[in-house]
């Protein structure tokens, strides 16, 4: 945490968009002691931070390709495959 905050250059609200409001206490330039003292909720707070999810209004982006046939689309007919 203190590279971060360093990072930050103490900076507290961009270092709550870093890691999280539940960790960091903007309005007190804190970070929150409880929990970095406790493993498993500190673990906690990280992975609801950093855990992707849905975002409003977002669709996922069609990744792979379609399938296209032989020739499809071109002004030339598909060249001859190798002999085998």
């Amino acid at each position: 945490m203190p590279l971060l905050q360093e990072y930050s250059y103490e900076d507290y609200a961009e270092l709550e968009s870093y890691i999280g409001p539940r960790l960091v206490d903007v309005q007190a330039q804190t970070l929150n002691a409880d929990l970095l003292a406790n493993a498993s909720e500190l673990v906690d707070a990280l992975r609801a931070q950093f855990q992707p999810g849905p975002v409003s209004g977002d669709t996922v982006p069609d990744l792979v390709a379609a399938p296209t046939v032989a020739g499809e689309g071109e002004d030339h007919p598909p060249s001859a495959a190798p002999p085998l």
